[in-house]
């Protein structure tokens, strides 16, 4: 079974928080490498405990949040790249946010 970790963006713009749900198989060095990239960046947050498909179906189809922007829950699906931009030993807000606001994470994996 498949499991996933959970990437949050807390959009103060759009008053909204959106989840972003990423597999994990075959992604677990570029989920480290982003869970060290925003570990210090408020508006996001990669947590990578294990979360079965399941509970992320059940998420993604039962739990309507008031967000009219995103998706409240998104379940992504293939390879996580973290763009180079971002492996620099300290990325700036300004890279983060050309590459993550506004759910740009969806960007990342193909």
């Amino acid at each position: 079974m498949t499991t996933y970790a959970t990437f949050t963006e807390d959009n103060e713009w759009e008053g909204e928080t959106w989840r972003f749900y990423i597999p994990q198989e075959g992604n677990e060095e570029a989920l480290q490498t982003l869970a060290d990239i925003v570990e210090q960046d408020e508006p996001y947050s990669l947590d990578l405990t294990p979360l079965d498909e399941t509970i992320v179906d059940d998420r993604v189809t039962n739990l309507a949040d008031d967000t009219d922007y995103l998706a409240a829950h998104n379940k992504l699906a293939g390879t996580l790249t973290v763009p180079e931009t971002l492996t620099v030993p300290e990325p700036s807000h300004e890279d983060l946010l050309d590459a993550l606001y506004k759910g740009g994470i969806r960007n990342l994996v193909s």
